[in-house]
């Protein structure tokens, strides 16, 4: 019977711990007393409309000026025309003189300053007039013929570039003449009938203008340039 409040308190402690582990075990779960709230979530951004602008005007394209090109090709050259070496003779030229006054031989007249301004070339005066006779000059009557160019009396051929016609085919070039060669000068010389200076000097030299030349040099055989006698030896000096 001594056992019996032993029997009790084991008892007692028994159920006492059956029940510490039942609340513990199934006692509802604690209301959250924290004043700890987890935030309602961000309303989502509403999207702002944009105005709509009207289409604008298209802006007018700006024109540019061309790039100048920095290596111009240099323009074509032109053909220069195709020529040809002739030979065309000069006709002579003259005007006419109506003898005046005084005018008593060709050589007068040469020395007139509207003539020739120069009496030695009375020849030539004579040459161009060859039908006149100097003892018959009749002042205001007769009319003599003045050479314009001294060196052209009876017709004179020149050499001249003349173009060629696009129709003729185009040949060899014409190679340039070799005018020919005057009489060797520096020798003696027999003047012949109807010599004058001046063709000795167009024979040796090759121009008529140089008469004065073989004058001053046979100035003891020929006392009248104008007037060399047939016949007679005169010496040809080499040209000046």
């Amino acid at each position: 019977m001594k056992d019996t409040p032993s029997r009790v308190i084991g008892f007692a402690c028994v159920l006492l711990g059956v029940w510490i582990l039942t609340y513990w075990l199934y006692q509802p779960a604690r209301a959250i007393t924290t004043d700890q709230r987890v935030p309602d979530p961000l309303p989502a951004p509403v999207p702002v409309p944009h105005p709509v602008e009207p289409n604008p005007a298209p802006k007018p394209t700006p024109k540019l000026d061309p790039l100048p090109n920095p290596d111009p090709a240099p323009p074509a050259q032109p053909t220069p025309p195709r020529t040809r070496r002739v030979q065309k003779l000069v006709a002579p030229e003259f005007r006419e003189y109506v003898v005046q006054k005084g005018d008593t031989t060709f050589e007068r007249i040469a020395a007139r300053k509207d003539v020739l301004s120069d009496s030695r070339l009375g020849s030539l005066i004579a040459r161009a007039n060859p039908m006149a006779d100097p003892t018959k000059l009749k002042p205001g009557v007769t009319v003599l013929h003045i050479p314009v160019d001294p060196e052209n009396i009876t017709g004179k051929l020149v050499w001249v570039d003349e173009p060629i016609p696009d129709s003729v085919p185009e040949a060899t070039p014409t190679p340039t003449p070799t005018p020919s060669k005057p009489a060797q000068a520096g020798k003696s010389y027999t003047i012949q009938k109807d010599d004058t200076l001046w063709k000795i000097a167009e024979d040796f030299y090759g121009k008529g203008a140089l008469w004065r030349t073989i004058a001053e040099a046979n100035k003891d055989v020929i006392p009248n340039p104008d007037r060399p006698k047939p016949g007679t030896v005169i010496r040809i000096p080499p040209a000046p």
